[in-house]
């Protein structure tokens, strides 16, 4: 057996001891996150749930640049994707988020003690749960995507954004990240697949800074 695939069936054995229910939320709170920093215009890099620490993390450019109750959405997406596709979130999985959330209502002067402070909260969850519900077959996308991968390129999420076309559907059934492909043909047909994806999107440069998304 070749270490290529020693790897593999190693890395799939060990996602086995993952909780599902807790790996499905865990992927919607990443997706989550993603889809909603994209409808606002924000590029997404890579996207990966963690097997070892079973956690994940989204790569996401600066949202400095939005309104306070906007930043605020982003913030609230991980959580409240679970709370709309599989209720109930999971608030200890939040608190680095929360914690944000606490720090741009200071930088805006208040807090959640204070009615200007849950208003701009309100607003910004509000605006969490309409992004996530008018998007919510790309959510579902992304997230079905990492439970079966555990990893997703910034070429593979935006030709997921695009409406559905012919190459975009091919990618999304076929890709397997290189780290666990199965062989070394089938790594090969996979970077030709996204270099196909590539010619056909209009990919925004890489942004120097990115925050992290828990």
């Amino acid at each position: 057996m070749d270490c290529e695939r020693k790897l593999l069936l190693a890395h799939r054995s060990q996602a086995l001891t993952w909780d599902p229910e807790d790996k499905e939320r865990t992927a919607l709170h990443e997706a989550g996150h993603a889809v909603v920093a994209w409808s606002f215009g924000i590029t997404v890099g890579c996207i990966h749930l963690d097997i070892e620490k079973e956690g994940g993390h989204a790569q996401i450019a600066s949202t400095a640049h939005l309104e306070h109750f906007e930043q605020i959405a982003n913030w609230l997406a991980g959580f409240g994707a679970e709370q709309v596709f599989k209720p109930p979130g999971r608030k200890a999985n939040a608190m680095i988020d929360c914690g944000e959330v606490r720090r741009l209502l200071r930088e805006n002067g208040t807090s959640d003690d204070e009615a200007e402070g849950r208003e701009i909260h309100e607003r910004g969850r509000t605006c969490t749960e309409d992004r996530l519900r008018k998007h919510a077959t790309k959510v579902r996308r992304v997230a079905d995507h990492l439970i079966e991968y555990h990893y997703m390129d910034r070429v593979l999420f935006e030709a997921m954004m695009q409406e559905p076309q012919e190459p975009a559907r091919v990618l999304y059934f076929l890709f397997t990240p290189p780290r666990v492909a199965l062989s070394t043909s089938h790594s090969r047909f996979v970077a030709a697949m996204q270099r196909a994806i590539e010619r056909g999107l209009e990919c925004k440069p890489e942004g120097e800074g990115t925050e992290r998304a828990a």
